[in-house]
């Protein structure tokens, strides 16, 4: 063996004894997050706050001198790369602990995969029909859709003084689930839609179904959709003369829809979300000008509600270490934790639901700036 090659072999010997070292050196998270496709735009703000959460702890000493490392999973634009991202990590990573995304219809398909994991999971998808499941590995970081149509239906009721309502919404798991709360919410109040309208996840022009809105004789919208229709929508029922309230879903909060959209396209424009961290709390305040000085536009609830949670994760492992049944007992007695968002705890009801505060608000005339007019009537 010549001296070449036995500095080869000793170099490789090194490494390999290196690799478990560096292991233990730091503590690995998993997160499957929508990066590519037609949901990247609804991603982008928790893939973000997620990675910004990373460095802060990581410059802040890390967990117990460790450094944290979130490994990411693409759970693209299908239910199928979803379940496949969530797989992947779960094999090849073997986290403690994972970020599931907002997306309840992609977390239906994943449940499975999750109780075969036995590990916790962090998520943000609102769907009712999630904690129905009853699965004890799954805890919801934002408020559920139930909280949402509540707060809608109150503005519906109280704000935009409405007799005829009508609603349009995404034909899926999601639009569906949340029409029927809509339903039951404004049937306390005594009112009913006089029109209800879908659509599909790739529809540009929904012309037709703001025609039959306006035809029924509305006095008010509910919008339930993504980011990128529900951008189509707001700007669409101006050419139409539809100049009555809208009252959209969290994803009309969001940077990513605002920027696909004018001043004027939000003239009469309500949504529903989980706080104005804008005017929230000093904690919540610094998040907003840090994250709009490293990303370069604002962040929206989503990104906050994950950026504590990966700092509640941090307090689980610091006083747990990474075993997933302590980490699961952590989260399901949750107590009373202030974060930038909102107050997270568990109520140990069987939601696993961790955040429970909502918000409407309305966008000022002529800016995409907004301000609250319901506030947490819903907990």
């Amino acid at each position: 063996m010549n001296r070449r090659e036995s500095l080869a072999l000793g170099l490789a010997a090194a490494l390999l004894a290196a690799a478990p070292a560096a292991a233990q050196e730091e503590v690995v998270i998993g997160a499957t997050v929508p990066i590519t496709g037609n949901f990247a735009a609804t991603g982008i703000n928790y893939y973000n706050s997620l990675r910004m959460a990373q460095d802060d702890i990581n410059a802040a000493g890390g967990i117990n001198g460790k450094k944290i490392r979130i490994v990411f999973e693409d759970t693209g634009p299908t239910n199928s790369t979803a379940v496949n991202a969530l797989v992947k990590l779960v094999r090849q990573t073997k986290p403690p602990l994972i970020f599931l995304n907002s997306l309840s219809v992609q977390i239906l398909a994943q449940e499975q995969e999750i109780q075969k994991a036995g590990v916790p999971v962090l998520y943000s998808g609102a769907l009712v029909a999630l904690h129905e499941k009853g699965n004890p590995m799954m805890f919801r970081i934002r408020p559920a859709d139930n909280l949402q149509a509540a707060v809608i239906a109150r503005g519906i009721a109280e704000v935009a003084k409405s007799k005829k309502p009508a609603i349009i919404h995404m034909q899926d798991e999601y639009g569906a689930g949340t029409t029927k709360l809509l339903e039951a919410e404004l049937a306390k109040l005594g009112l009913s839609f006089v029109a209800k309208e879908s659509f599909s996840p790739r529809d540009n022009d929904f012309s037709a179904q703001l025609l039959n809105i306006k035809n029924a004789g509305a006095d008010a919208v509910v919008c339930v959709t993504y980011n990128r229709d529900g951008a189509l929508i707001v700007k669409q029922r101006r050419s139409l003369g539809l100049d009555i309230p809208f009252l959209c879903t969290t994803a009309m909060f969001s940077s990513t829809t605002l920027d696909l959209v004018e001043p004027d396209d939000l003239k009469g424009v309500y949504a529903a979300g989980d706080v104005v961290l804008e005017t929230n709390n000093d904690k919540s305040k610094d998040f907003v000008k840090r994250y709009t000085e490293r990303w370069g536009f604002r962040p929206d609830p989503y990104g906050a509600a994950y950026y504590d949670a990966m700092y509640m994760v941090v307090d689980a492992i610091k006083k747990n270490g990474t075993d997933p049944a302590k980490l699961q007992a952590y989260f399901a007695n949750l107590e009373p934790w202030q974060g930038t968002a909102q107050l997270y705890v568990n109520h140990k009801n069987g939601t696993n639901n961790l955040a429970h505060g909502t918000v409407l608000v309305k966008f000022k005339p002529g800016t995409k700036d907004f301000e609250e007019v319901l506030a947490n009537v819903a907990k």
